[in-house]
């Protein structure tokens, strides 16, 4: 009796997990790996997939392009399609067609830098052949050149050693036009809009506006290096305030929340404002050891804040800090090799968090990720001074030497 018991629980126990077996009153087997599809899907309108920005590698001439997976029950296969223009269709060129539902990646391989930007959008399809689209992204990383403008000069968009340049969210580029002793504005285009500003120290007179910054509240602050002042304008060049830096300032960060963060080049200190110009903090001061710096210049900040990269010129690195003066870490250095500069004088950060480095002496924009990992350089011109980005991530480079600004694709 005991024996036969214990073969009739060894057989219920085979039953229930024996895969692809069912067990007593029906209850499911095993289950399959992690993100198996549940919903059997609509047959006329498959899930959409969502394309992560691709970045091009120029290591491998090649790009990575991945989507998250589609789960309906009915997948049958991806189609990924591309164009050299915006408005990807399944008109457009197929790349490739996978039916794995896991495998939603595809490296793009080109052999050689391309020429021309690619826009990228996967089809996602089911059973009974319906499709949907997804998002469509842009092919980055390929820094083509898009368009420059400027020439030496006192006219209207000409230069005279301008020092910096910021964009608004309708595209109007402001260039600090520094030996002109004025701002100058522009459309998305390079064509002259306006100028404002004359040597003096008056509001709105410039002493040398060396760097600019157009800032969340959607005003623009200038870093008036020979007054030792920032002042501030609204978009159509009307003065709005100033506020005493004690040294002479250099690019400052704006945060979200209003604080101003200036880089005080005369005295090698940052100095942290409140909204209301109250001093908040100060930090650094003159030295090659870590939090010290020699020829402060330049303040930017991560996409959330969070960390500021503040350029030591002088001592050709970049120093990496919270947003509340703790020393965190710091990347570049003397040299010519790959990730090293001679005069490093521009720093951006773009929409991804990337790091962009100008080195003068070179005319190189070396790139780096948000540790300080390089990652690659291209060439512009030498005598490069400041970058900063747009909401579409184009890239703009201002050339001193050659007085122009240099405008770049993503």
């Amino acid at each position: 009796m005991k024996k036969v018991m214990c073969l009739t629980a060894l057989f219920i126990l085979i039953l229930v997990f024996t895969p692809g077996c069912e067990g007593p009153a029906g209850s499911a087997g095993p289950q399959g790996p992690q993100g198996d599809p549940g919903d059997p899907g609509d047959p006329a309108n498959p899930s959409a997939v969502y394309l992560s920005t691709p970045r091009f590698n120029s290591a491998t001439a090649s790009a990575v392009i991945s989507w998250t997976i589609n789960v309906d029950g009915n997948f049958q296969e991806y189609r990924l399609y591309r164009s050299d223009s915006p408005g990807v269709t399944d008109s457009s060129t197929l790349v490739t067609t996978i039916t794995n539902r896991y495998s939603a990646f595809y490296e793009d391989e080109f052999g050689t830098k391309p020429t021309n930007y690619y826009y990228y959008k996967v089809y996602s399809y089911n059973l009974s052949g319906a499709s949907t689209p997804s998002n469509e992204v842009i092919l980055t990383g390929l820094y083509l050149l898009k368009f420059s403008f400027g020439s030496f000069g006192t006219g209207d968009g000409e230069f005279k050693f301008p020092g910096d340049v910021a964009v608004d969210e309708d595209g109007n580029i402001f260039v600090a036009d520094s030996d002109n002793f004025r701002i100058q504005k522009f459309d998305s285009d390079g064509n002259y809009l306006a100028q404002w500003g004359s040597q003096g120290t008056g509001n709105g007179q410039f002493g040398t506006p060396t760097y600019i910054e157009y800032a969340p509240d959607g005003n623009l602050y200038v870093g008036d290096w020979g007054n030792n002042r920032v002042q501030i304008f609204d978009t159509s060049g009307t003065y709005i305030g100033q506020f005493a830096t004690v040294g002479g300032p250099g690019d400052s960060f704006i945060a979200e929340n209003g604080d101003i963060y200036v880089p005080d080049n005369t005295n090698n200190l940052v100095r942290w404002f409140d909204p209301t110009f109250v001093l908040r903090l100060t930090w650094g001061g003159v030295g090659t050891g870590p939090g010290q710096f020699t020829n402060l210049w330049i303040i930017k900040a991560s996409p959330d804040g969070g960390r500021l990269y503040i350029m030591d010129q002088a001592n050709d690195r970049v120093q990496v800090f919270t947003n509340n003066g703790v020393y965190l870490s710091q990347f570049v250095g003397a040299g010519t090799a790959p990730g090293q500069c001679v005069n490093c004088l521009g720093l951006g950060v773009d929409n991804f968090g990337l790091v962009y480095v100008a080195d003068r002496h070179d005319g190189m924009i070396q790139i780096y990720d948000e540790y300080g990992g390089f990652i690659e350089e291209f060439v512009v011109a030498p005598g490069i001074w400041g970058v900063c980005f747009d909401i579409d991530n184009n890239l703009y480079v201002v050339d001193s030497w050659n007085n122009m600004v240099h405008v770049f694709g993503p």
